[in-house]
């Protein structure tokens, strides 16, 4: 029986992941992450079957031991800021720096081929496509968490060509849509639990016509499988996005759920002047097919939101 391991298994990708690498026969799971952290309903949801869920910190567990006789490390564990934005800059690096070099230390030395999802938020681009050939030149992390999520992308890259660790890299856009883990921080999800309990979306002012890359929580658990399966992309990056919108073309979509609901821009310190498409030509070359319908997953949040609401109201 093969054997995988998932970190971060609690969060919101890492339960979409689990729930698919489930379904596939003869596949062991091992399932990492910081139970005593995470919503009890979510842990007790994954650790059935062939998933066996380890309760620790991959800064202090020893990985050697979890990664013997495993094929692929899907590396998910990370530390992302809160829904005001605000977390502590020296755990985030602490966690998403030294926490992927040390599951990149431990795939190598067990011989696992690791797999990293990164983010698009990497970017700083006024207009156009950014194509995966020459994506170095947009460069720009705007927040801790894009550079350190970049610095770890960029000591796997150094440890490889030192190690021989096999890996893909996958710059995610912004997730959307509904999981076992999922939480309401991302644009999507925000905007519907704002829409359900207020009755009105806000969005900054610079944010109304901006393109950005969103990614169904389908579709990014479906191109890890893939690329864990498709060793012709080993050692790339690649991009993964479902769609491309604005700010104000998700809050018309969520109206069209909500009627009635009122759409208003603000001002905000974070404004930028970034907008951009992200191209997906590696993964198209390689056949993979984005499936995730942002208008399906907004109904499917929205109703998500109202359970929410009406749990925190009674």
């Amino acid at each position: 029986m093969k054997r995988v391991v998932v970190t971060g298994a609690l969060g919101y990708l890492g339960t979409k992941l689990i729930e698919k690498l489930a379904a596939v026969p003869q596949l062991e799971i091992l399932a990492i992450d910081r139970v005593q952290a995470s919503n009890p309903d979510v842990s007790t949801a994954i650790a059935r079957g062939r998933v066996h869920l380890v309760d620790g910190d991959i800064l202090e567990l020893p990985l050697d031991r979890y990664f013997e006789r495993v094929t692929t490390v899907y590396h998910l564990a990370a530390d992302v800021p809160s829904g005001t934005g605000s977390s502590d800059p020296a755990s985030m690096y602490r966690v998403n720096v030294d926490g992927t070099r040390r599951v990149a230390e431990a795939c190598a030395d067990k011989g696992c081929h690791l797999i990293y999802p990164s983010t698009t938020s990497v970017y700083a681009k006024s207009g156009g496509t950014v194509l995966e050939a020459d994506a170095h030149q947009w460069l720009g992390p705007q927040t801790p968490y894009a550079d350190s999520v970049f610095r770890a992308e960029s000591g796997l890259r150094d440890f490889a060509a030192l190690s021989g660790l096999t890996y893909h890299v996958v710059r995610l856009g912004s997730l959307f849509g509904v999981s076992t883990g999922m939480h309401f921080r991302n644009a999507v999800q925000a905007f519907c639990l704002e829409a359900v309990t207020t009755g009105r979306v806000t969005v900054w002012e610079s944010g109304l016509h901006q393109r950005r890359p969103y990614c169904h929580v389908d579709d990014a658990a479906r191109v890890l499988m893939f690329l864990a399966r498709d060793k012709q992309l080993t050692g790339t990056m690649v991009h993964a996005a479902s769609h491309h919108e604005t700010g104000s073309m998700i809050a018309e979509m969520i109206r069209a759920f909500r009627p009635g609901l009122d759409i208003r821009a603000i001002s905000h310190e974070a404004m930028n002047h970034f907008s951009y498409d992200v191209s997906c030509e590696r993964l198209a070359r390689a056949g993979f097919q984005f499936q995730g319908s942002l208008r399906r997953a907004v109904a499917q949040v929205i109703q998500r939101a109202s359970t929410v609401e009406r749990v925190a109201t009674h």
